[in-house]
Parts: structure tokens; sequence; C-alpha cells
């Protein structure tokens, strides 16, 4: 396992939860970008972006 560059000695640094997963916050992030809801859809829809769904989809394709 790949150690954190930093070491504070007394208060080791520790990763307690997953990466996110393939499209977790695809949407959230694009929001907080500005980008409407209809764009977003849009976004997704041309494969420019992928939702959490479209994601859950390819689990076991090579998307996971």
């Amino acid at each position: 396992m790949p150690s954190f560059p930093v070491n504070f000695g007394s208060t080791p640094a520790m990763i307690n939860r997953p990466a996110p997963r393939l499209g977790e916050h695809t949407e959230e992030i694009l929001r907080e970008a500005g980008l409407d809801a209809a764009t977003i859809a849009a976004l997704v829809a041309a494969g420019a972006a992928m939702s959490a769904d479209q994601a859950a989809k390819t689990v076991g394709k090579g998307g996971d």
C-alpha cells in the first residue's frame, strides 16, 4: 500500500472510505459548476458525461 507523502507522527494519516464510484458525483459537480438540469441531461445523453445510473450498468464491463 502506498504511503502518504507527509508523516505527522502522532496523528498518522488514514483513508476511512473508498474512492468514489464512476459517475457518483458527476451531476453534483456539474450543478456546482453552474450547469442546469437540462444541460446536464444533454451531456449525459450525448455521452460526454456519465451518470451514476449509467456507470452502475457498466460493472463487470470495464467501468468498475
